[in-house]
């Protein structure tokens, strides 16, 4: 390490530990014992700032923060990462969060961490890949993204398990695409299942003669996704529906996901409306009715329905059961 450490007078202020440069092993430093040991001894608190954060020799960019420790909890609050294209405890707008932190208590002898704050990419898909590593590889890519984020889970911060977590997140993601991938990788992960199911070429193409092919050859596009979610121990909740925004349609999902007991993705049970453009879209509504698009087929279809054709611009679907074969079904048409 290199850098500066500022102790204060009087001593109960704290101690600060501005480092121009910081590297560390994995194999050799243990991190589960560092927050034990401040859980159970930290007396006064610690203003700590790295401009160059390196972890097994891969830099991380510049970490700021503060770490206090109050009623028993050990608190990490105004936490600033800036580096591998990430930025967390930030807005869009380049404004400090302040109420951005982590915690980590006991509870019945067991040891349960938090995070509240938002998190922000320029690049999310290059991001992730950041933090996997080389070899890597995602069914999607996504643009800018901002994530809000008030979670909890039963572990050390360093012990993190998607599988484990509880509680609330929202999000907005720029240029989602969601890219083919083979059957095996996608046999092998239940996220890579759920992003594949928001692919209606996939989803629906073979279901309703819409030409999604066509629309999205290269992968389902989306030129925005917005949602919020509510996660407990049994299910994942849409807080309103999850809505995808791009030139060929809206389509938004509004559901459920159950969890087994190991928090794997279990039943769907999702409806979904789809709003589509009736100018780009109008022969395949004329197939799905029957018959080639001609002026007896408009106004024949138009008449059985008691309404306007072109208005008929949202179907609505069910999607529900287990995530590996989920069935697809129609419900209906409507303005």
């Amino acid at each position: 390490l290199e850098g500066k450490i500022l102790v204060k007078q009087p001593i109960k202020e704290g101690i600060g530990l501005n480092l121009s440069s910081l590297e560390l092993s994995f194999n050799n430093f243990n991190t589960s014992n560092i927050f034990v040991y401040l859980l159970d001894n930290l007396a006064i608190p610690i203003n700590f700032s790295v401009d160059e954060l390196l972890l097994d020799k891969k830099n991380y960019g510049r970490l700021s923060l503060l770490v206090t420790k109050e009623n028993e909890k050990l608190y990490f609050n105004q936490i600033e990462l800036r580096g591998i294209n990430l930025d967390l405890g930030r807005y869009l707008e380049d404004e400090i969060i302040g109420r951005n932190f982590f915690s980590v208590s006991r509870k019945d002898k067991s040891i349960y961490s938090a995070f509240q704050g938002k998190v922000f990419t320029n690049n999310l898909s290059k991001s992730l890949l950041d933090l996997k590593g080389t070899g890597s590889d995602l069914n999607f890519l996504a643009g800018a993204t901002n994530i809000n984020l008030d979670i909890s889970w039963e572990g050390l911060p360093n012990q993190f398990n998607i599988n484990n977590v509880e509680g609330n997140l929202s999000f907005r993601i720029d240029d989602f695409v969601i890219k083919d991938i083979d059957s095996d990788i996608l046999a092998s992960s239940d996220f890579l299942r759920l992003i594949s199911l928001f692919n209606v070429s996939n989803t629906f193409g073979n279901l309703t003669n819409f030409n999604f092919k066509e629309k999205f050859n290269s992968g389902f596009q989306a030129d925005r996704v917005e949602g919020a979610l509510i996660i407990d121990r049994d299910s994942i909740k849409t807080l309103g529906p999850i809505v995808f925004n791009s030139g060929s349609g809206k389509f938004k999902w509004d559901g459920s996901i159950e969890k087994t007991n190991k928090g794997e993705l279990k039943n769907l049970d999702f409806d979904i409306v789809i709003t589509l453009p009736l100018r780009e879209y109008l022969p395949a509504y004329a197939l799905i009715l029957g018959g080639p698009l001609t002026a007896a087929t408009v106004y024949i279809a138009g008449k059985a329905l008691k309404k306007p054709l072109n208005k008929l611009s949202s179907s609505k679907w069910k999607i529900s059961g287990p995530i590996e074969d989920p069935k697809t079904e129609f419900l209906e048409w409507f303005e």
